[in-house]
């Protein structure tokens, strides 16, 4: 999935058949590349993760310039989320 289609499939739009199966898809999208790099590309740490987390990325990811949306929507997604909840360095005090 491209960023482009992940962001228009999760627009907030109102309800019909094709925009909730879309929306359901990316949704089921995203937490796939959730669970696939948890605690390796992000790290909540026993913190409360939003299941609105895909609507935040997809947010971000609208602000960035049409080319780079063009890109895997896992690698764009990832990067939003690995800024909220960042996992720490090996050998990092905390």
């Amino acid at each position: 999935m491209t960023g482009e289609q992940f962001v228009r499939d999760m627009r907030p739009l109102p309800d019909s058949d094709l925009a909730t199966i879309r929306r359901e898809r990316a949704m089921g999208y995203m937490d796939g590349v959730l669970d696939g790099t948890v605690g390796v590309r992000w790290c909540p740490a026993g913190h409360h993760v939003a299941h609105e987390l895909g609507y935040e990325a997809a947010g971000q990811m609208r602000r960035l310039p049409p080319e780079q949306l063009k890109g895997s929507a896992a690698e764009l997604a990832l990067a939003v989320v690995s800024k909220l909840y960042p996992c720490q360095k090996s050998g990092a005090k905390s």
